[in-house]
């Protein structure tokens, strides 16, 4: 994005608007050659965006509708996928219950006729990080689980430390930590 621009402002006051389409194309001709010139020096399995294969093969996503079948299903792959990278049972249980708790709460919650849609991510590093988003009426289910009114909801969320909720484009993010 700063290359376009400051070719072709350049490009402008040197050669007026001319100039400016010049300095668009020479921008992206020289971004086309530092791309070159980095997957030389990097190698080519490191680029698309430079991401690291490793970490992200420790990362796993999945997409659901918020029905007590699509929850039910999104379970299913979780715990398929925890068994497969030698998840414990303990920190497996807690996952599967953080999805199910919050979604099924969610699901009991939102009353809208359009579509519910559910995201979640998991990162196997060596703590767990659960990352579920939804597109459902917003609320904090982490913020609720702390009233204590609230406990018999919030059997899971009450006791975890490492819990955190973000409104981000009108959609419920919520970030857990095992």
């Amino acid at each position: 994005m700063i290359f376009p621009l400051v070719f072709g402002v350049l490009g402008g006051l040197i050669f007026h608007m001319n100039g400016v389409w010049i300095g668009m194309s020479a921008s992206h001709v020289l971004l086309a050659v530092a791309y070159l010139l980095i997957r030389k020096q990097k190698g080519a399995d490191k680029l698309c965006m430079f991401l690291d294969r490793e970490r992200e093969s420790r990362q796993h996503c999945w997409d659901a509708v918020m029905t007590q079948e699509g929850i039910t299903a999104l379970m299913d792959e979780v715990e398929g996928c925890l068994k497969e990278n030698g998840i414990d049972r303990s920190r497996m249980n807690k996952v599967l219950l953080a999805i199910e708790e919050t979604q099924m709460d969610d699901l009991a919650q939102n009353k809208a006729p359009e579509k519910v849609l559910i995201e979640c991510t998991i990162f196997l590093e060596e703590e767990i990080t659960l990352v579920l988003r939804n597109t459902g009426i917003n609320r904090n289910p982490t913020q609720e689980a702390s009233d204590p009114a609230n406990l018999p909801r919030y059997q899971i969320l009450s006791g975890m430390q490492n819990k955190s909720y973000i409104l981000v484009n009108g959609s419920n993010r919520l970030i857990f930590r095992f």
